[in-house]
């Protein structure tokens, strides 16, 4: 028996043109679908690499991802790449330098050429100079690209001739983005630490609208102290405000309540001395001893040798030489304990907080008809009393500094509620609905090319395969060839063949031929399906 591929190349050449055409088309178009199917399935979802780079940024990152075989997609100044190797290929081109940012680095000095002059070197020392702090500030996450411009004077050996070095900054901010004060100071300071002999007021900030963002007036040691101290009380009423949504929203629900902290620090510097006496306590400060000595001269004696003599000098009276007097006199200065205390008050103190607090109605819900129904009601005073009073103790309300506090129950819009909550809920299934419908699309192809095409085609050529193969098996039959019997066939054959046999044995010889006609003619009638069968098989032997 042939094959089933013969078969198939049997029918498929006994098809008349149109239908070989017609059958090829829908194999190839078959086959086309299922590996676009499968192309589209295994395709990566591409991620940014890196967006608004400047163009020979792009030239360089597209090379080097060329030389690695990765797909890349450039969508103006932005390049994509595969999600999964974004963080890799970031990670493998920083290490090579890229991308560099606006202006020509300090490669400029990678390839030296012999015969520069002086002049040309320094020119390149500041182009290179220009170049590097362009990059590094267009680097913050706010800039988009930035131009410095240097200005550096000649060095003089004589001070009184000296001159300053000056800057100026161009930046490109990221559409959206307000750079802060503190933002632009640090720019300035980056700019004069990077740069022998600039001074941060000596700089010059502007953005490509033409707006001043920072200049030498506004670069003073006490404008800068001023922004870092708007900052500070940034910082502070933020902190604050923090930790009184942490401490009522437990109470009041999550979203239903809003503080507002306004806090005012003093960054005066403050210096206290103090002299403290004590009457009770003396100290003795100095101490004075003095001793006068005289001698008294009497009459009646003589000096001479006598008044000389060794034995009389450790006398105090002598009738010859006078009485000698002492005078002692000691002086004791004494001074009233003192004590000096000297104390520095820390700057950033708080002055006064300003607190506004406003929550939400309380909601009740109630089971009406098997369902839940939410109403609004509002907040008692005693219950506004609790949460002044927790607010207070929570950041330290000072009411004789001047500290204002305010606790009050105004119904939040649901408006904003819900349509937030709307958009968190598909921002949340945004990915998942993606995935879903990638692969729904790909299992609706799949049911149509098999149902609508596949299906069909098969029961045509299956019909035309059966229809071919009768055939085949007709003249098979013809020629002497079957399909092997089964086993209920083949016991029934031998039965047959055995009776059969015994009746020619019985029977003599010139009856055989009279008994085979009958008996041919008896199964012929009954069982012509066993009586072919063992004709044929008495044929072959």
């Amino acid at each position: 028996m042939a094959t089933i591929g013969e078969q198939v190349k049997q029918v498929f050449g006994k098809l008349s043109l149109s239908q070989k055409i017609f059958f090829t088309s829908v194999i190839l178009i078959v086959l086309a679908g299922l590996i676009g199917l499968i192309m589209w399935a295994n395709t990566p979802d591409y991620s940014i690499l890196f967006s608004n780079i400047q163009d020979q940024d792009t030239s360089l990152i597209i090379q080097k991802l060329k030389d690695m075989k990765v797909p890349y997609k450039l969508v103006g100044n932005t390049i994509k790449v595969p999600e999964n190797k974004v963080n890799e290929l970031r990670i493998t081109l920083a290490s090579q330098g890229l991308p560099r940012g606006a202006g020509i680095g300090f490669e400029i000095f990678d390839k030296s050429k012999i015969g520069t002059t002086e002049f040309v070197e320094q020119i390149n020392y500041i182009r290179a100079l220009e170049g590097e702090l362009s990059r590094t500030i267009s680097s913050i996450n706010e800039v988009k690209s930035a131009k410095v411009h240097l200005v550096l004077p000649k060095k003089s050996v004589f001070l009184e001739e000296r001159e300053a070095a000056k800057a100026s900054i161009i930046l490109n901010v990221l559409p959206g983005m307000v750079l802060s004060n503190s933002v632009i100071g640090a720019i300035t300071h980056l700019v004069a630490s990077s740069v022998e002999g600039l001074e941060p007021q000596n700089i010059t900030v502007v953005d490509i609208y033409g707006r001043l963002l920072a200049s030498p007036s506004s670069g003073s040691e006490d404008a800068e102290l001023t922004n870092s101290q708007i900052d500070i009380q940034k910082k502070v009423s933020n902190r604050l405000s923090k930790q009184v949504v942490a401490l009522l929203e437990p109470i009041v629900g999550i979203g239903r309540v809003r503080v507002n902290v306004k806090a005012e620090l003093d960054f005066t510097k403050k210096e206290k001395v103090d002299e403290i006496y004590d009457p009770n306590i003396q100290i003795e400060r100095s101490e004075q001893k003095e001793i006068q000595k005289t001698r008294e001269i009497t009459q009646g004696g003589t000096p001479g040798v006598g008044s000389n003599v060794s034995g009389n000098t450790n006398q105090t009276t002598n009738n010859n030489l006078g009485r000698i007097s002492e005078k002692k006199k000691e002086t004791k200065n004494y001074e009233i304990n003192k004590s000096v205390l000297k104390t520095v008050y820390p700057t950033g103190e708080i002055k006064k907080i300003s607190v506004a607090v406003i929550v939400d109605d309380k909601v009740k819900e109630e089971e009406k008809n098997g369902k839940i129904i939410k109403t609004k009601i509002s907040r008692t005073v005693a219950e506004l009393n609790k949460l002044k009073k927790l607010v207070i103790a929570s950041i330290g309300i000072d009411e004789n500094r001047g500290d204002v506090i305010e606790v009050a129950n105004i119904p939040f819009s649901e408006t904003n509620i819900k349509e937030a909550e709307k958009y968190i809920k598909s921002k949340e299934k945004k990915e998942f609905i993606k995935i879903i419908i990638k692969y729904v699309v790909i299992l609706i192809l799949a049911l149509v090319l098999i149902f609508m095409i596949l299906k069909p085609m098969v029961k045509k050529v299956s019909v035309a395969i059966e229809s071919e193969s009768k055939k085949s098996l007709t003249v098979g039959e013809i020629a002497g060839e079957e399909l092997p019997p089964s086993i209920e066939e083949e016991q029934e054959r031998k039965m047959l063949e055995k009776e059969i046999e015994s009746k020619f044995k019985q029977s003599p010889e010139s009856k055989k031929m009279e008994i085979l006609r009958e008996k041919l003619a008896e199964f012929a009638s009954e069982k012509t399906d066993d009586l072919v069968g063992v004709i044929k098989s008495m044929m072959m032997e």
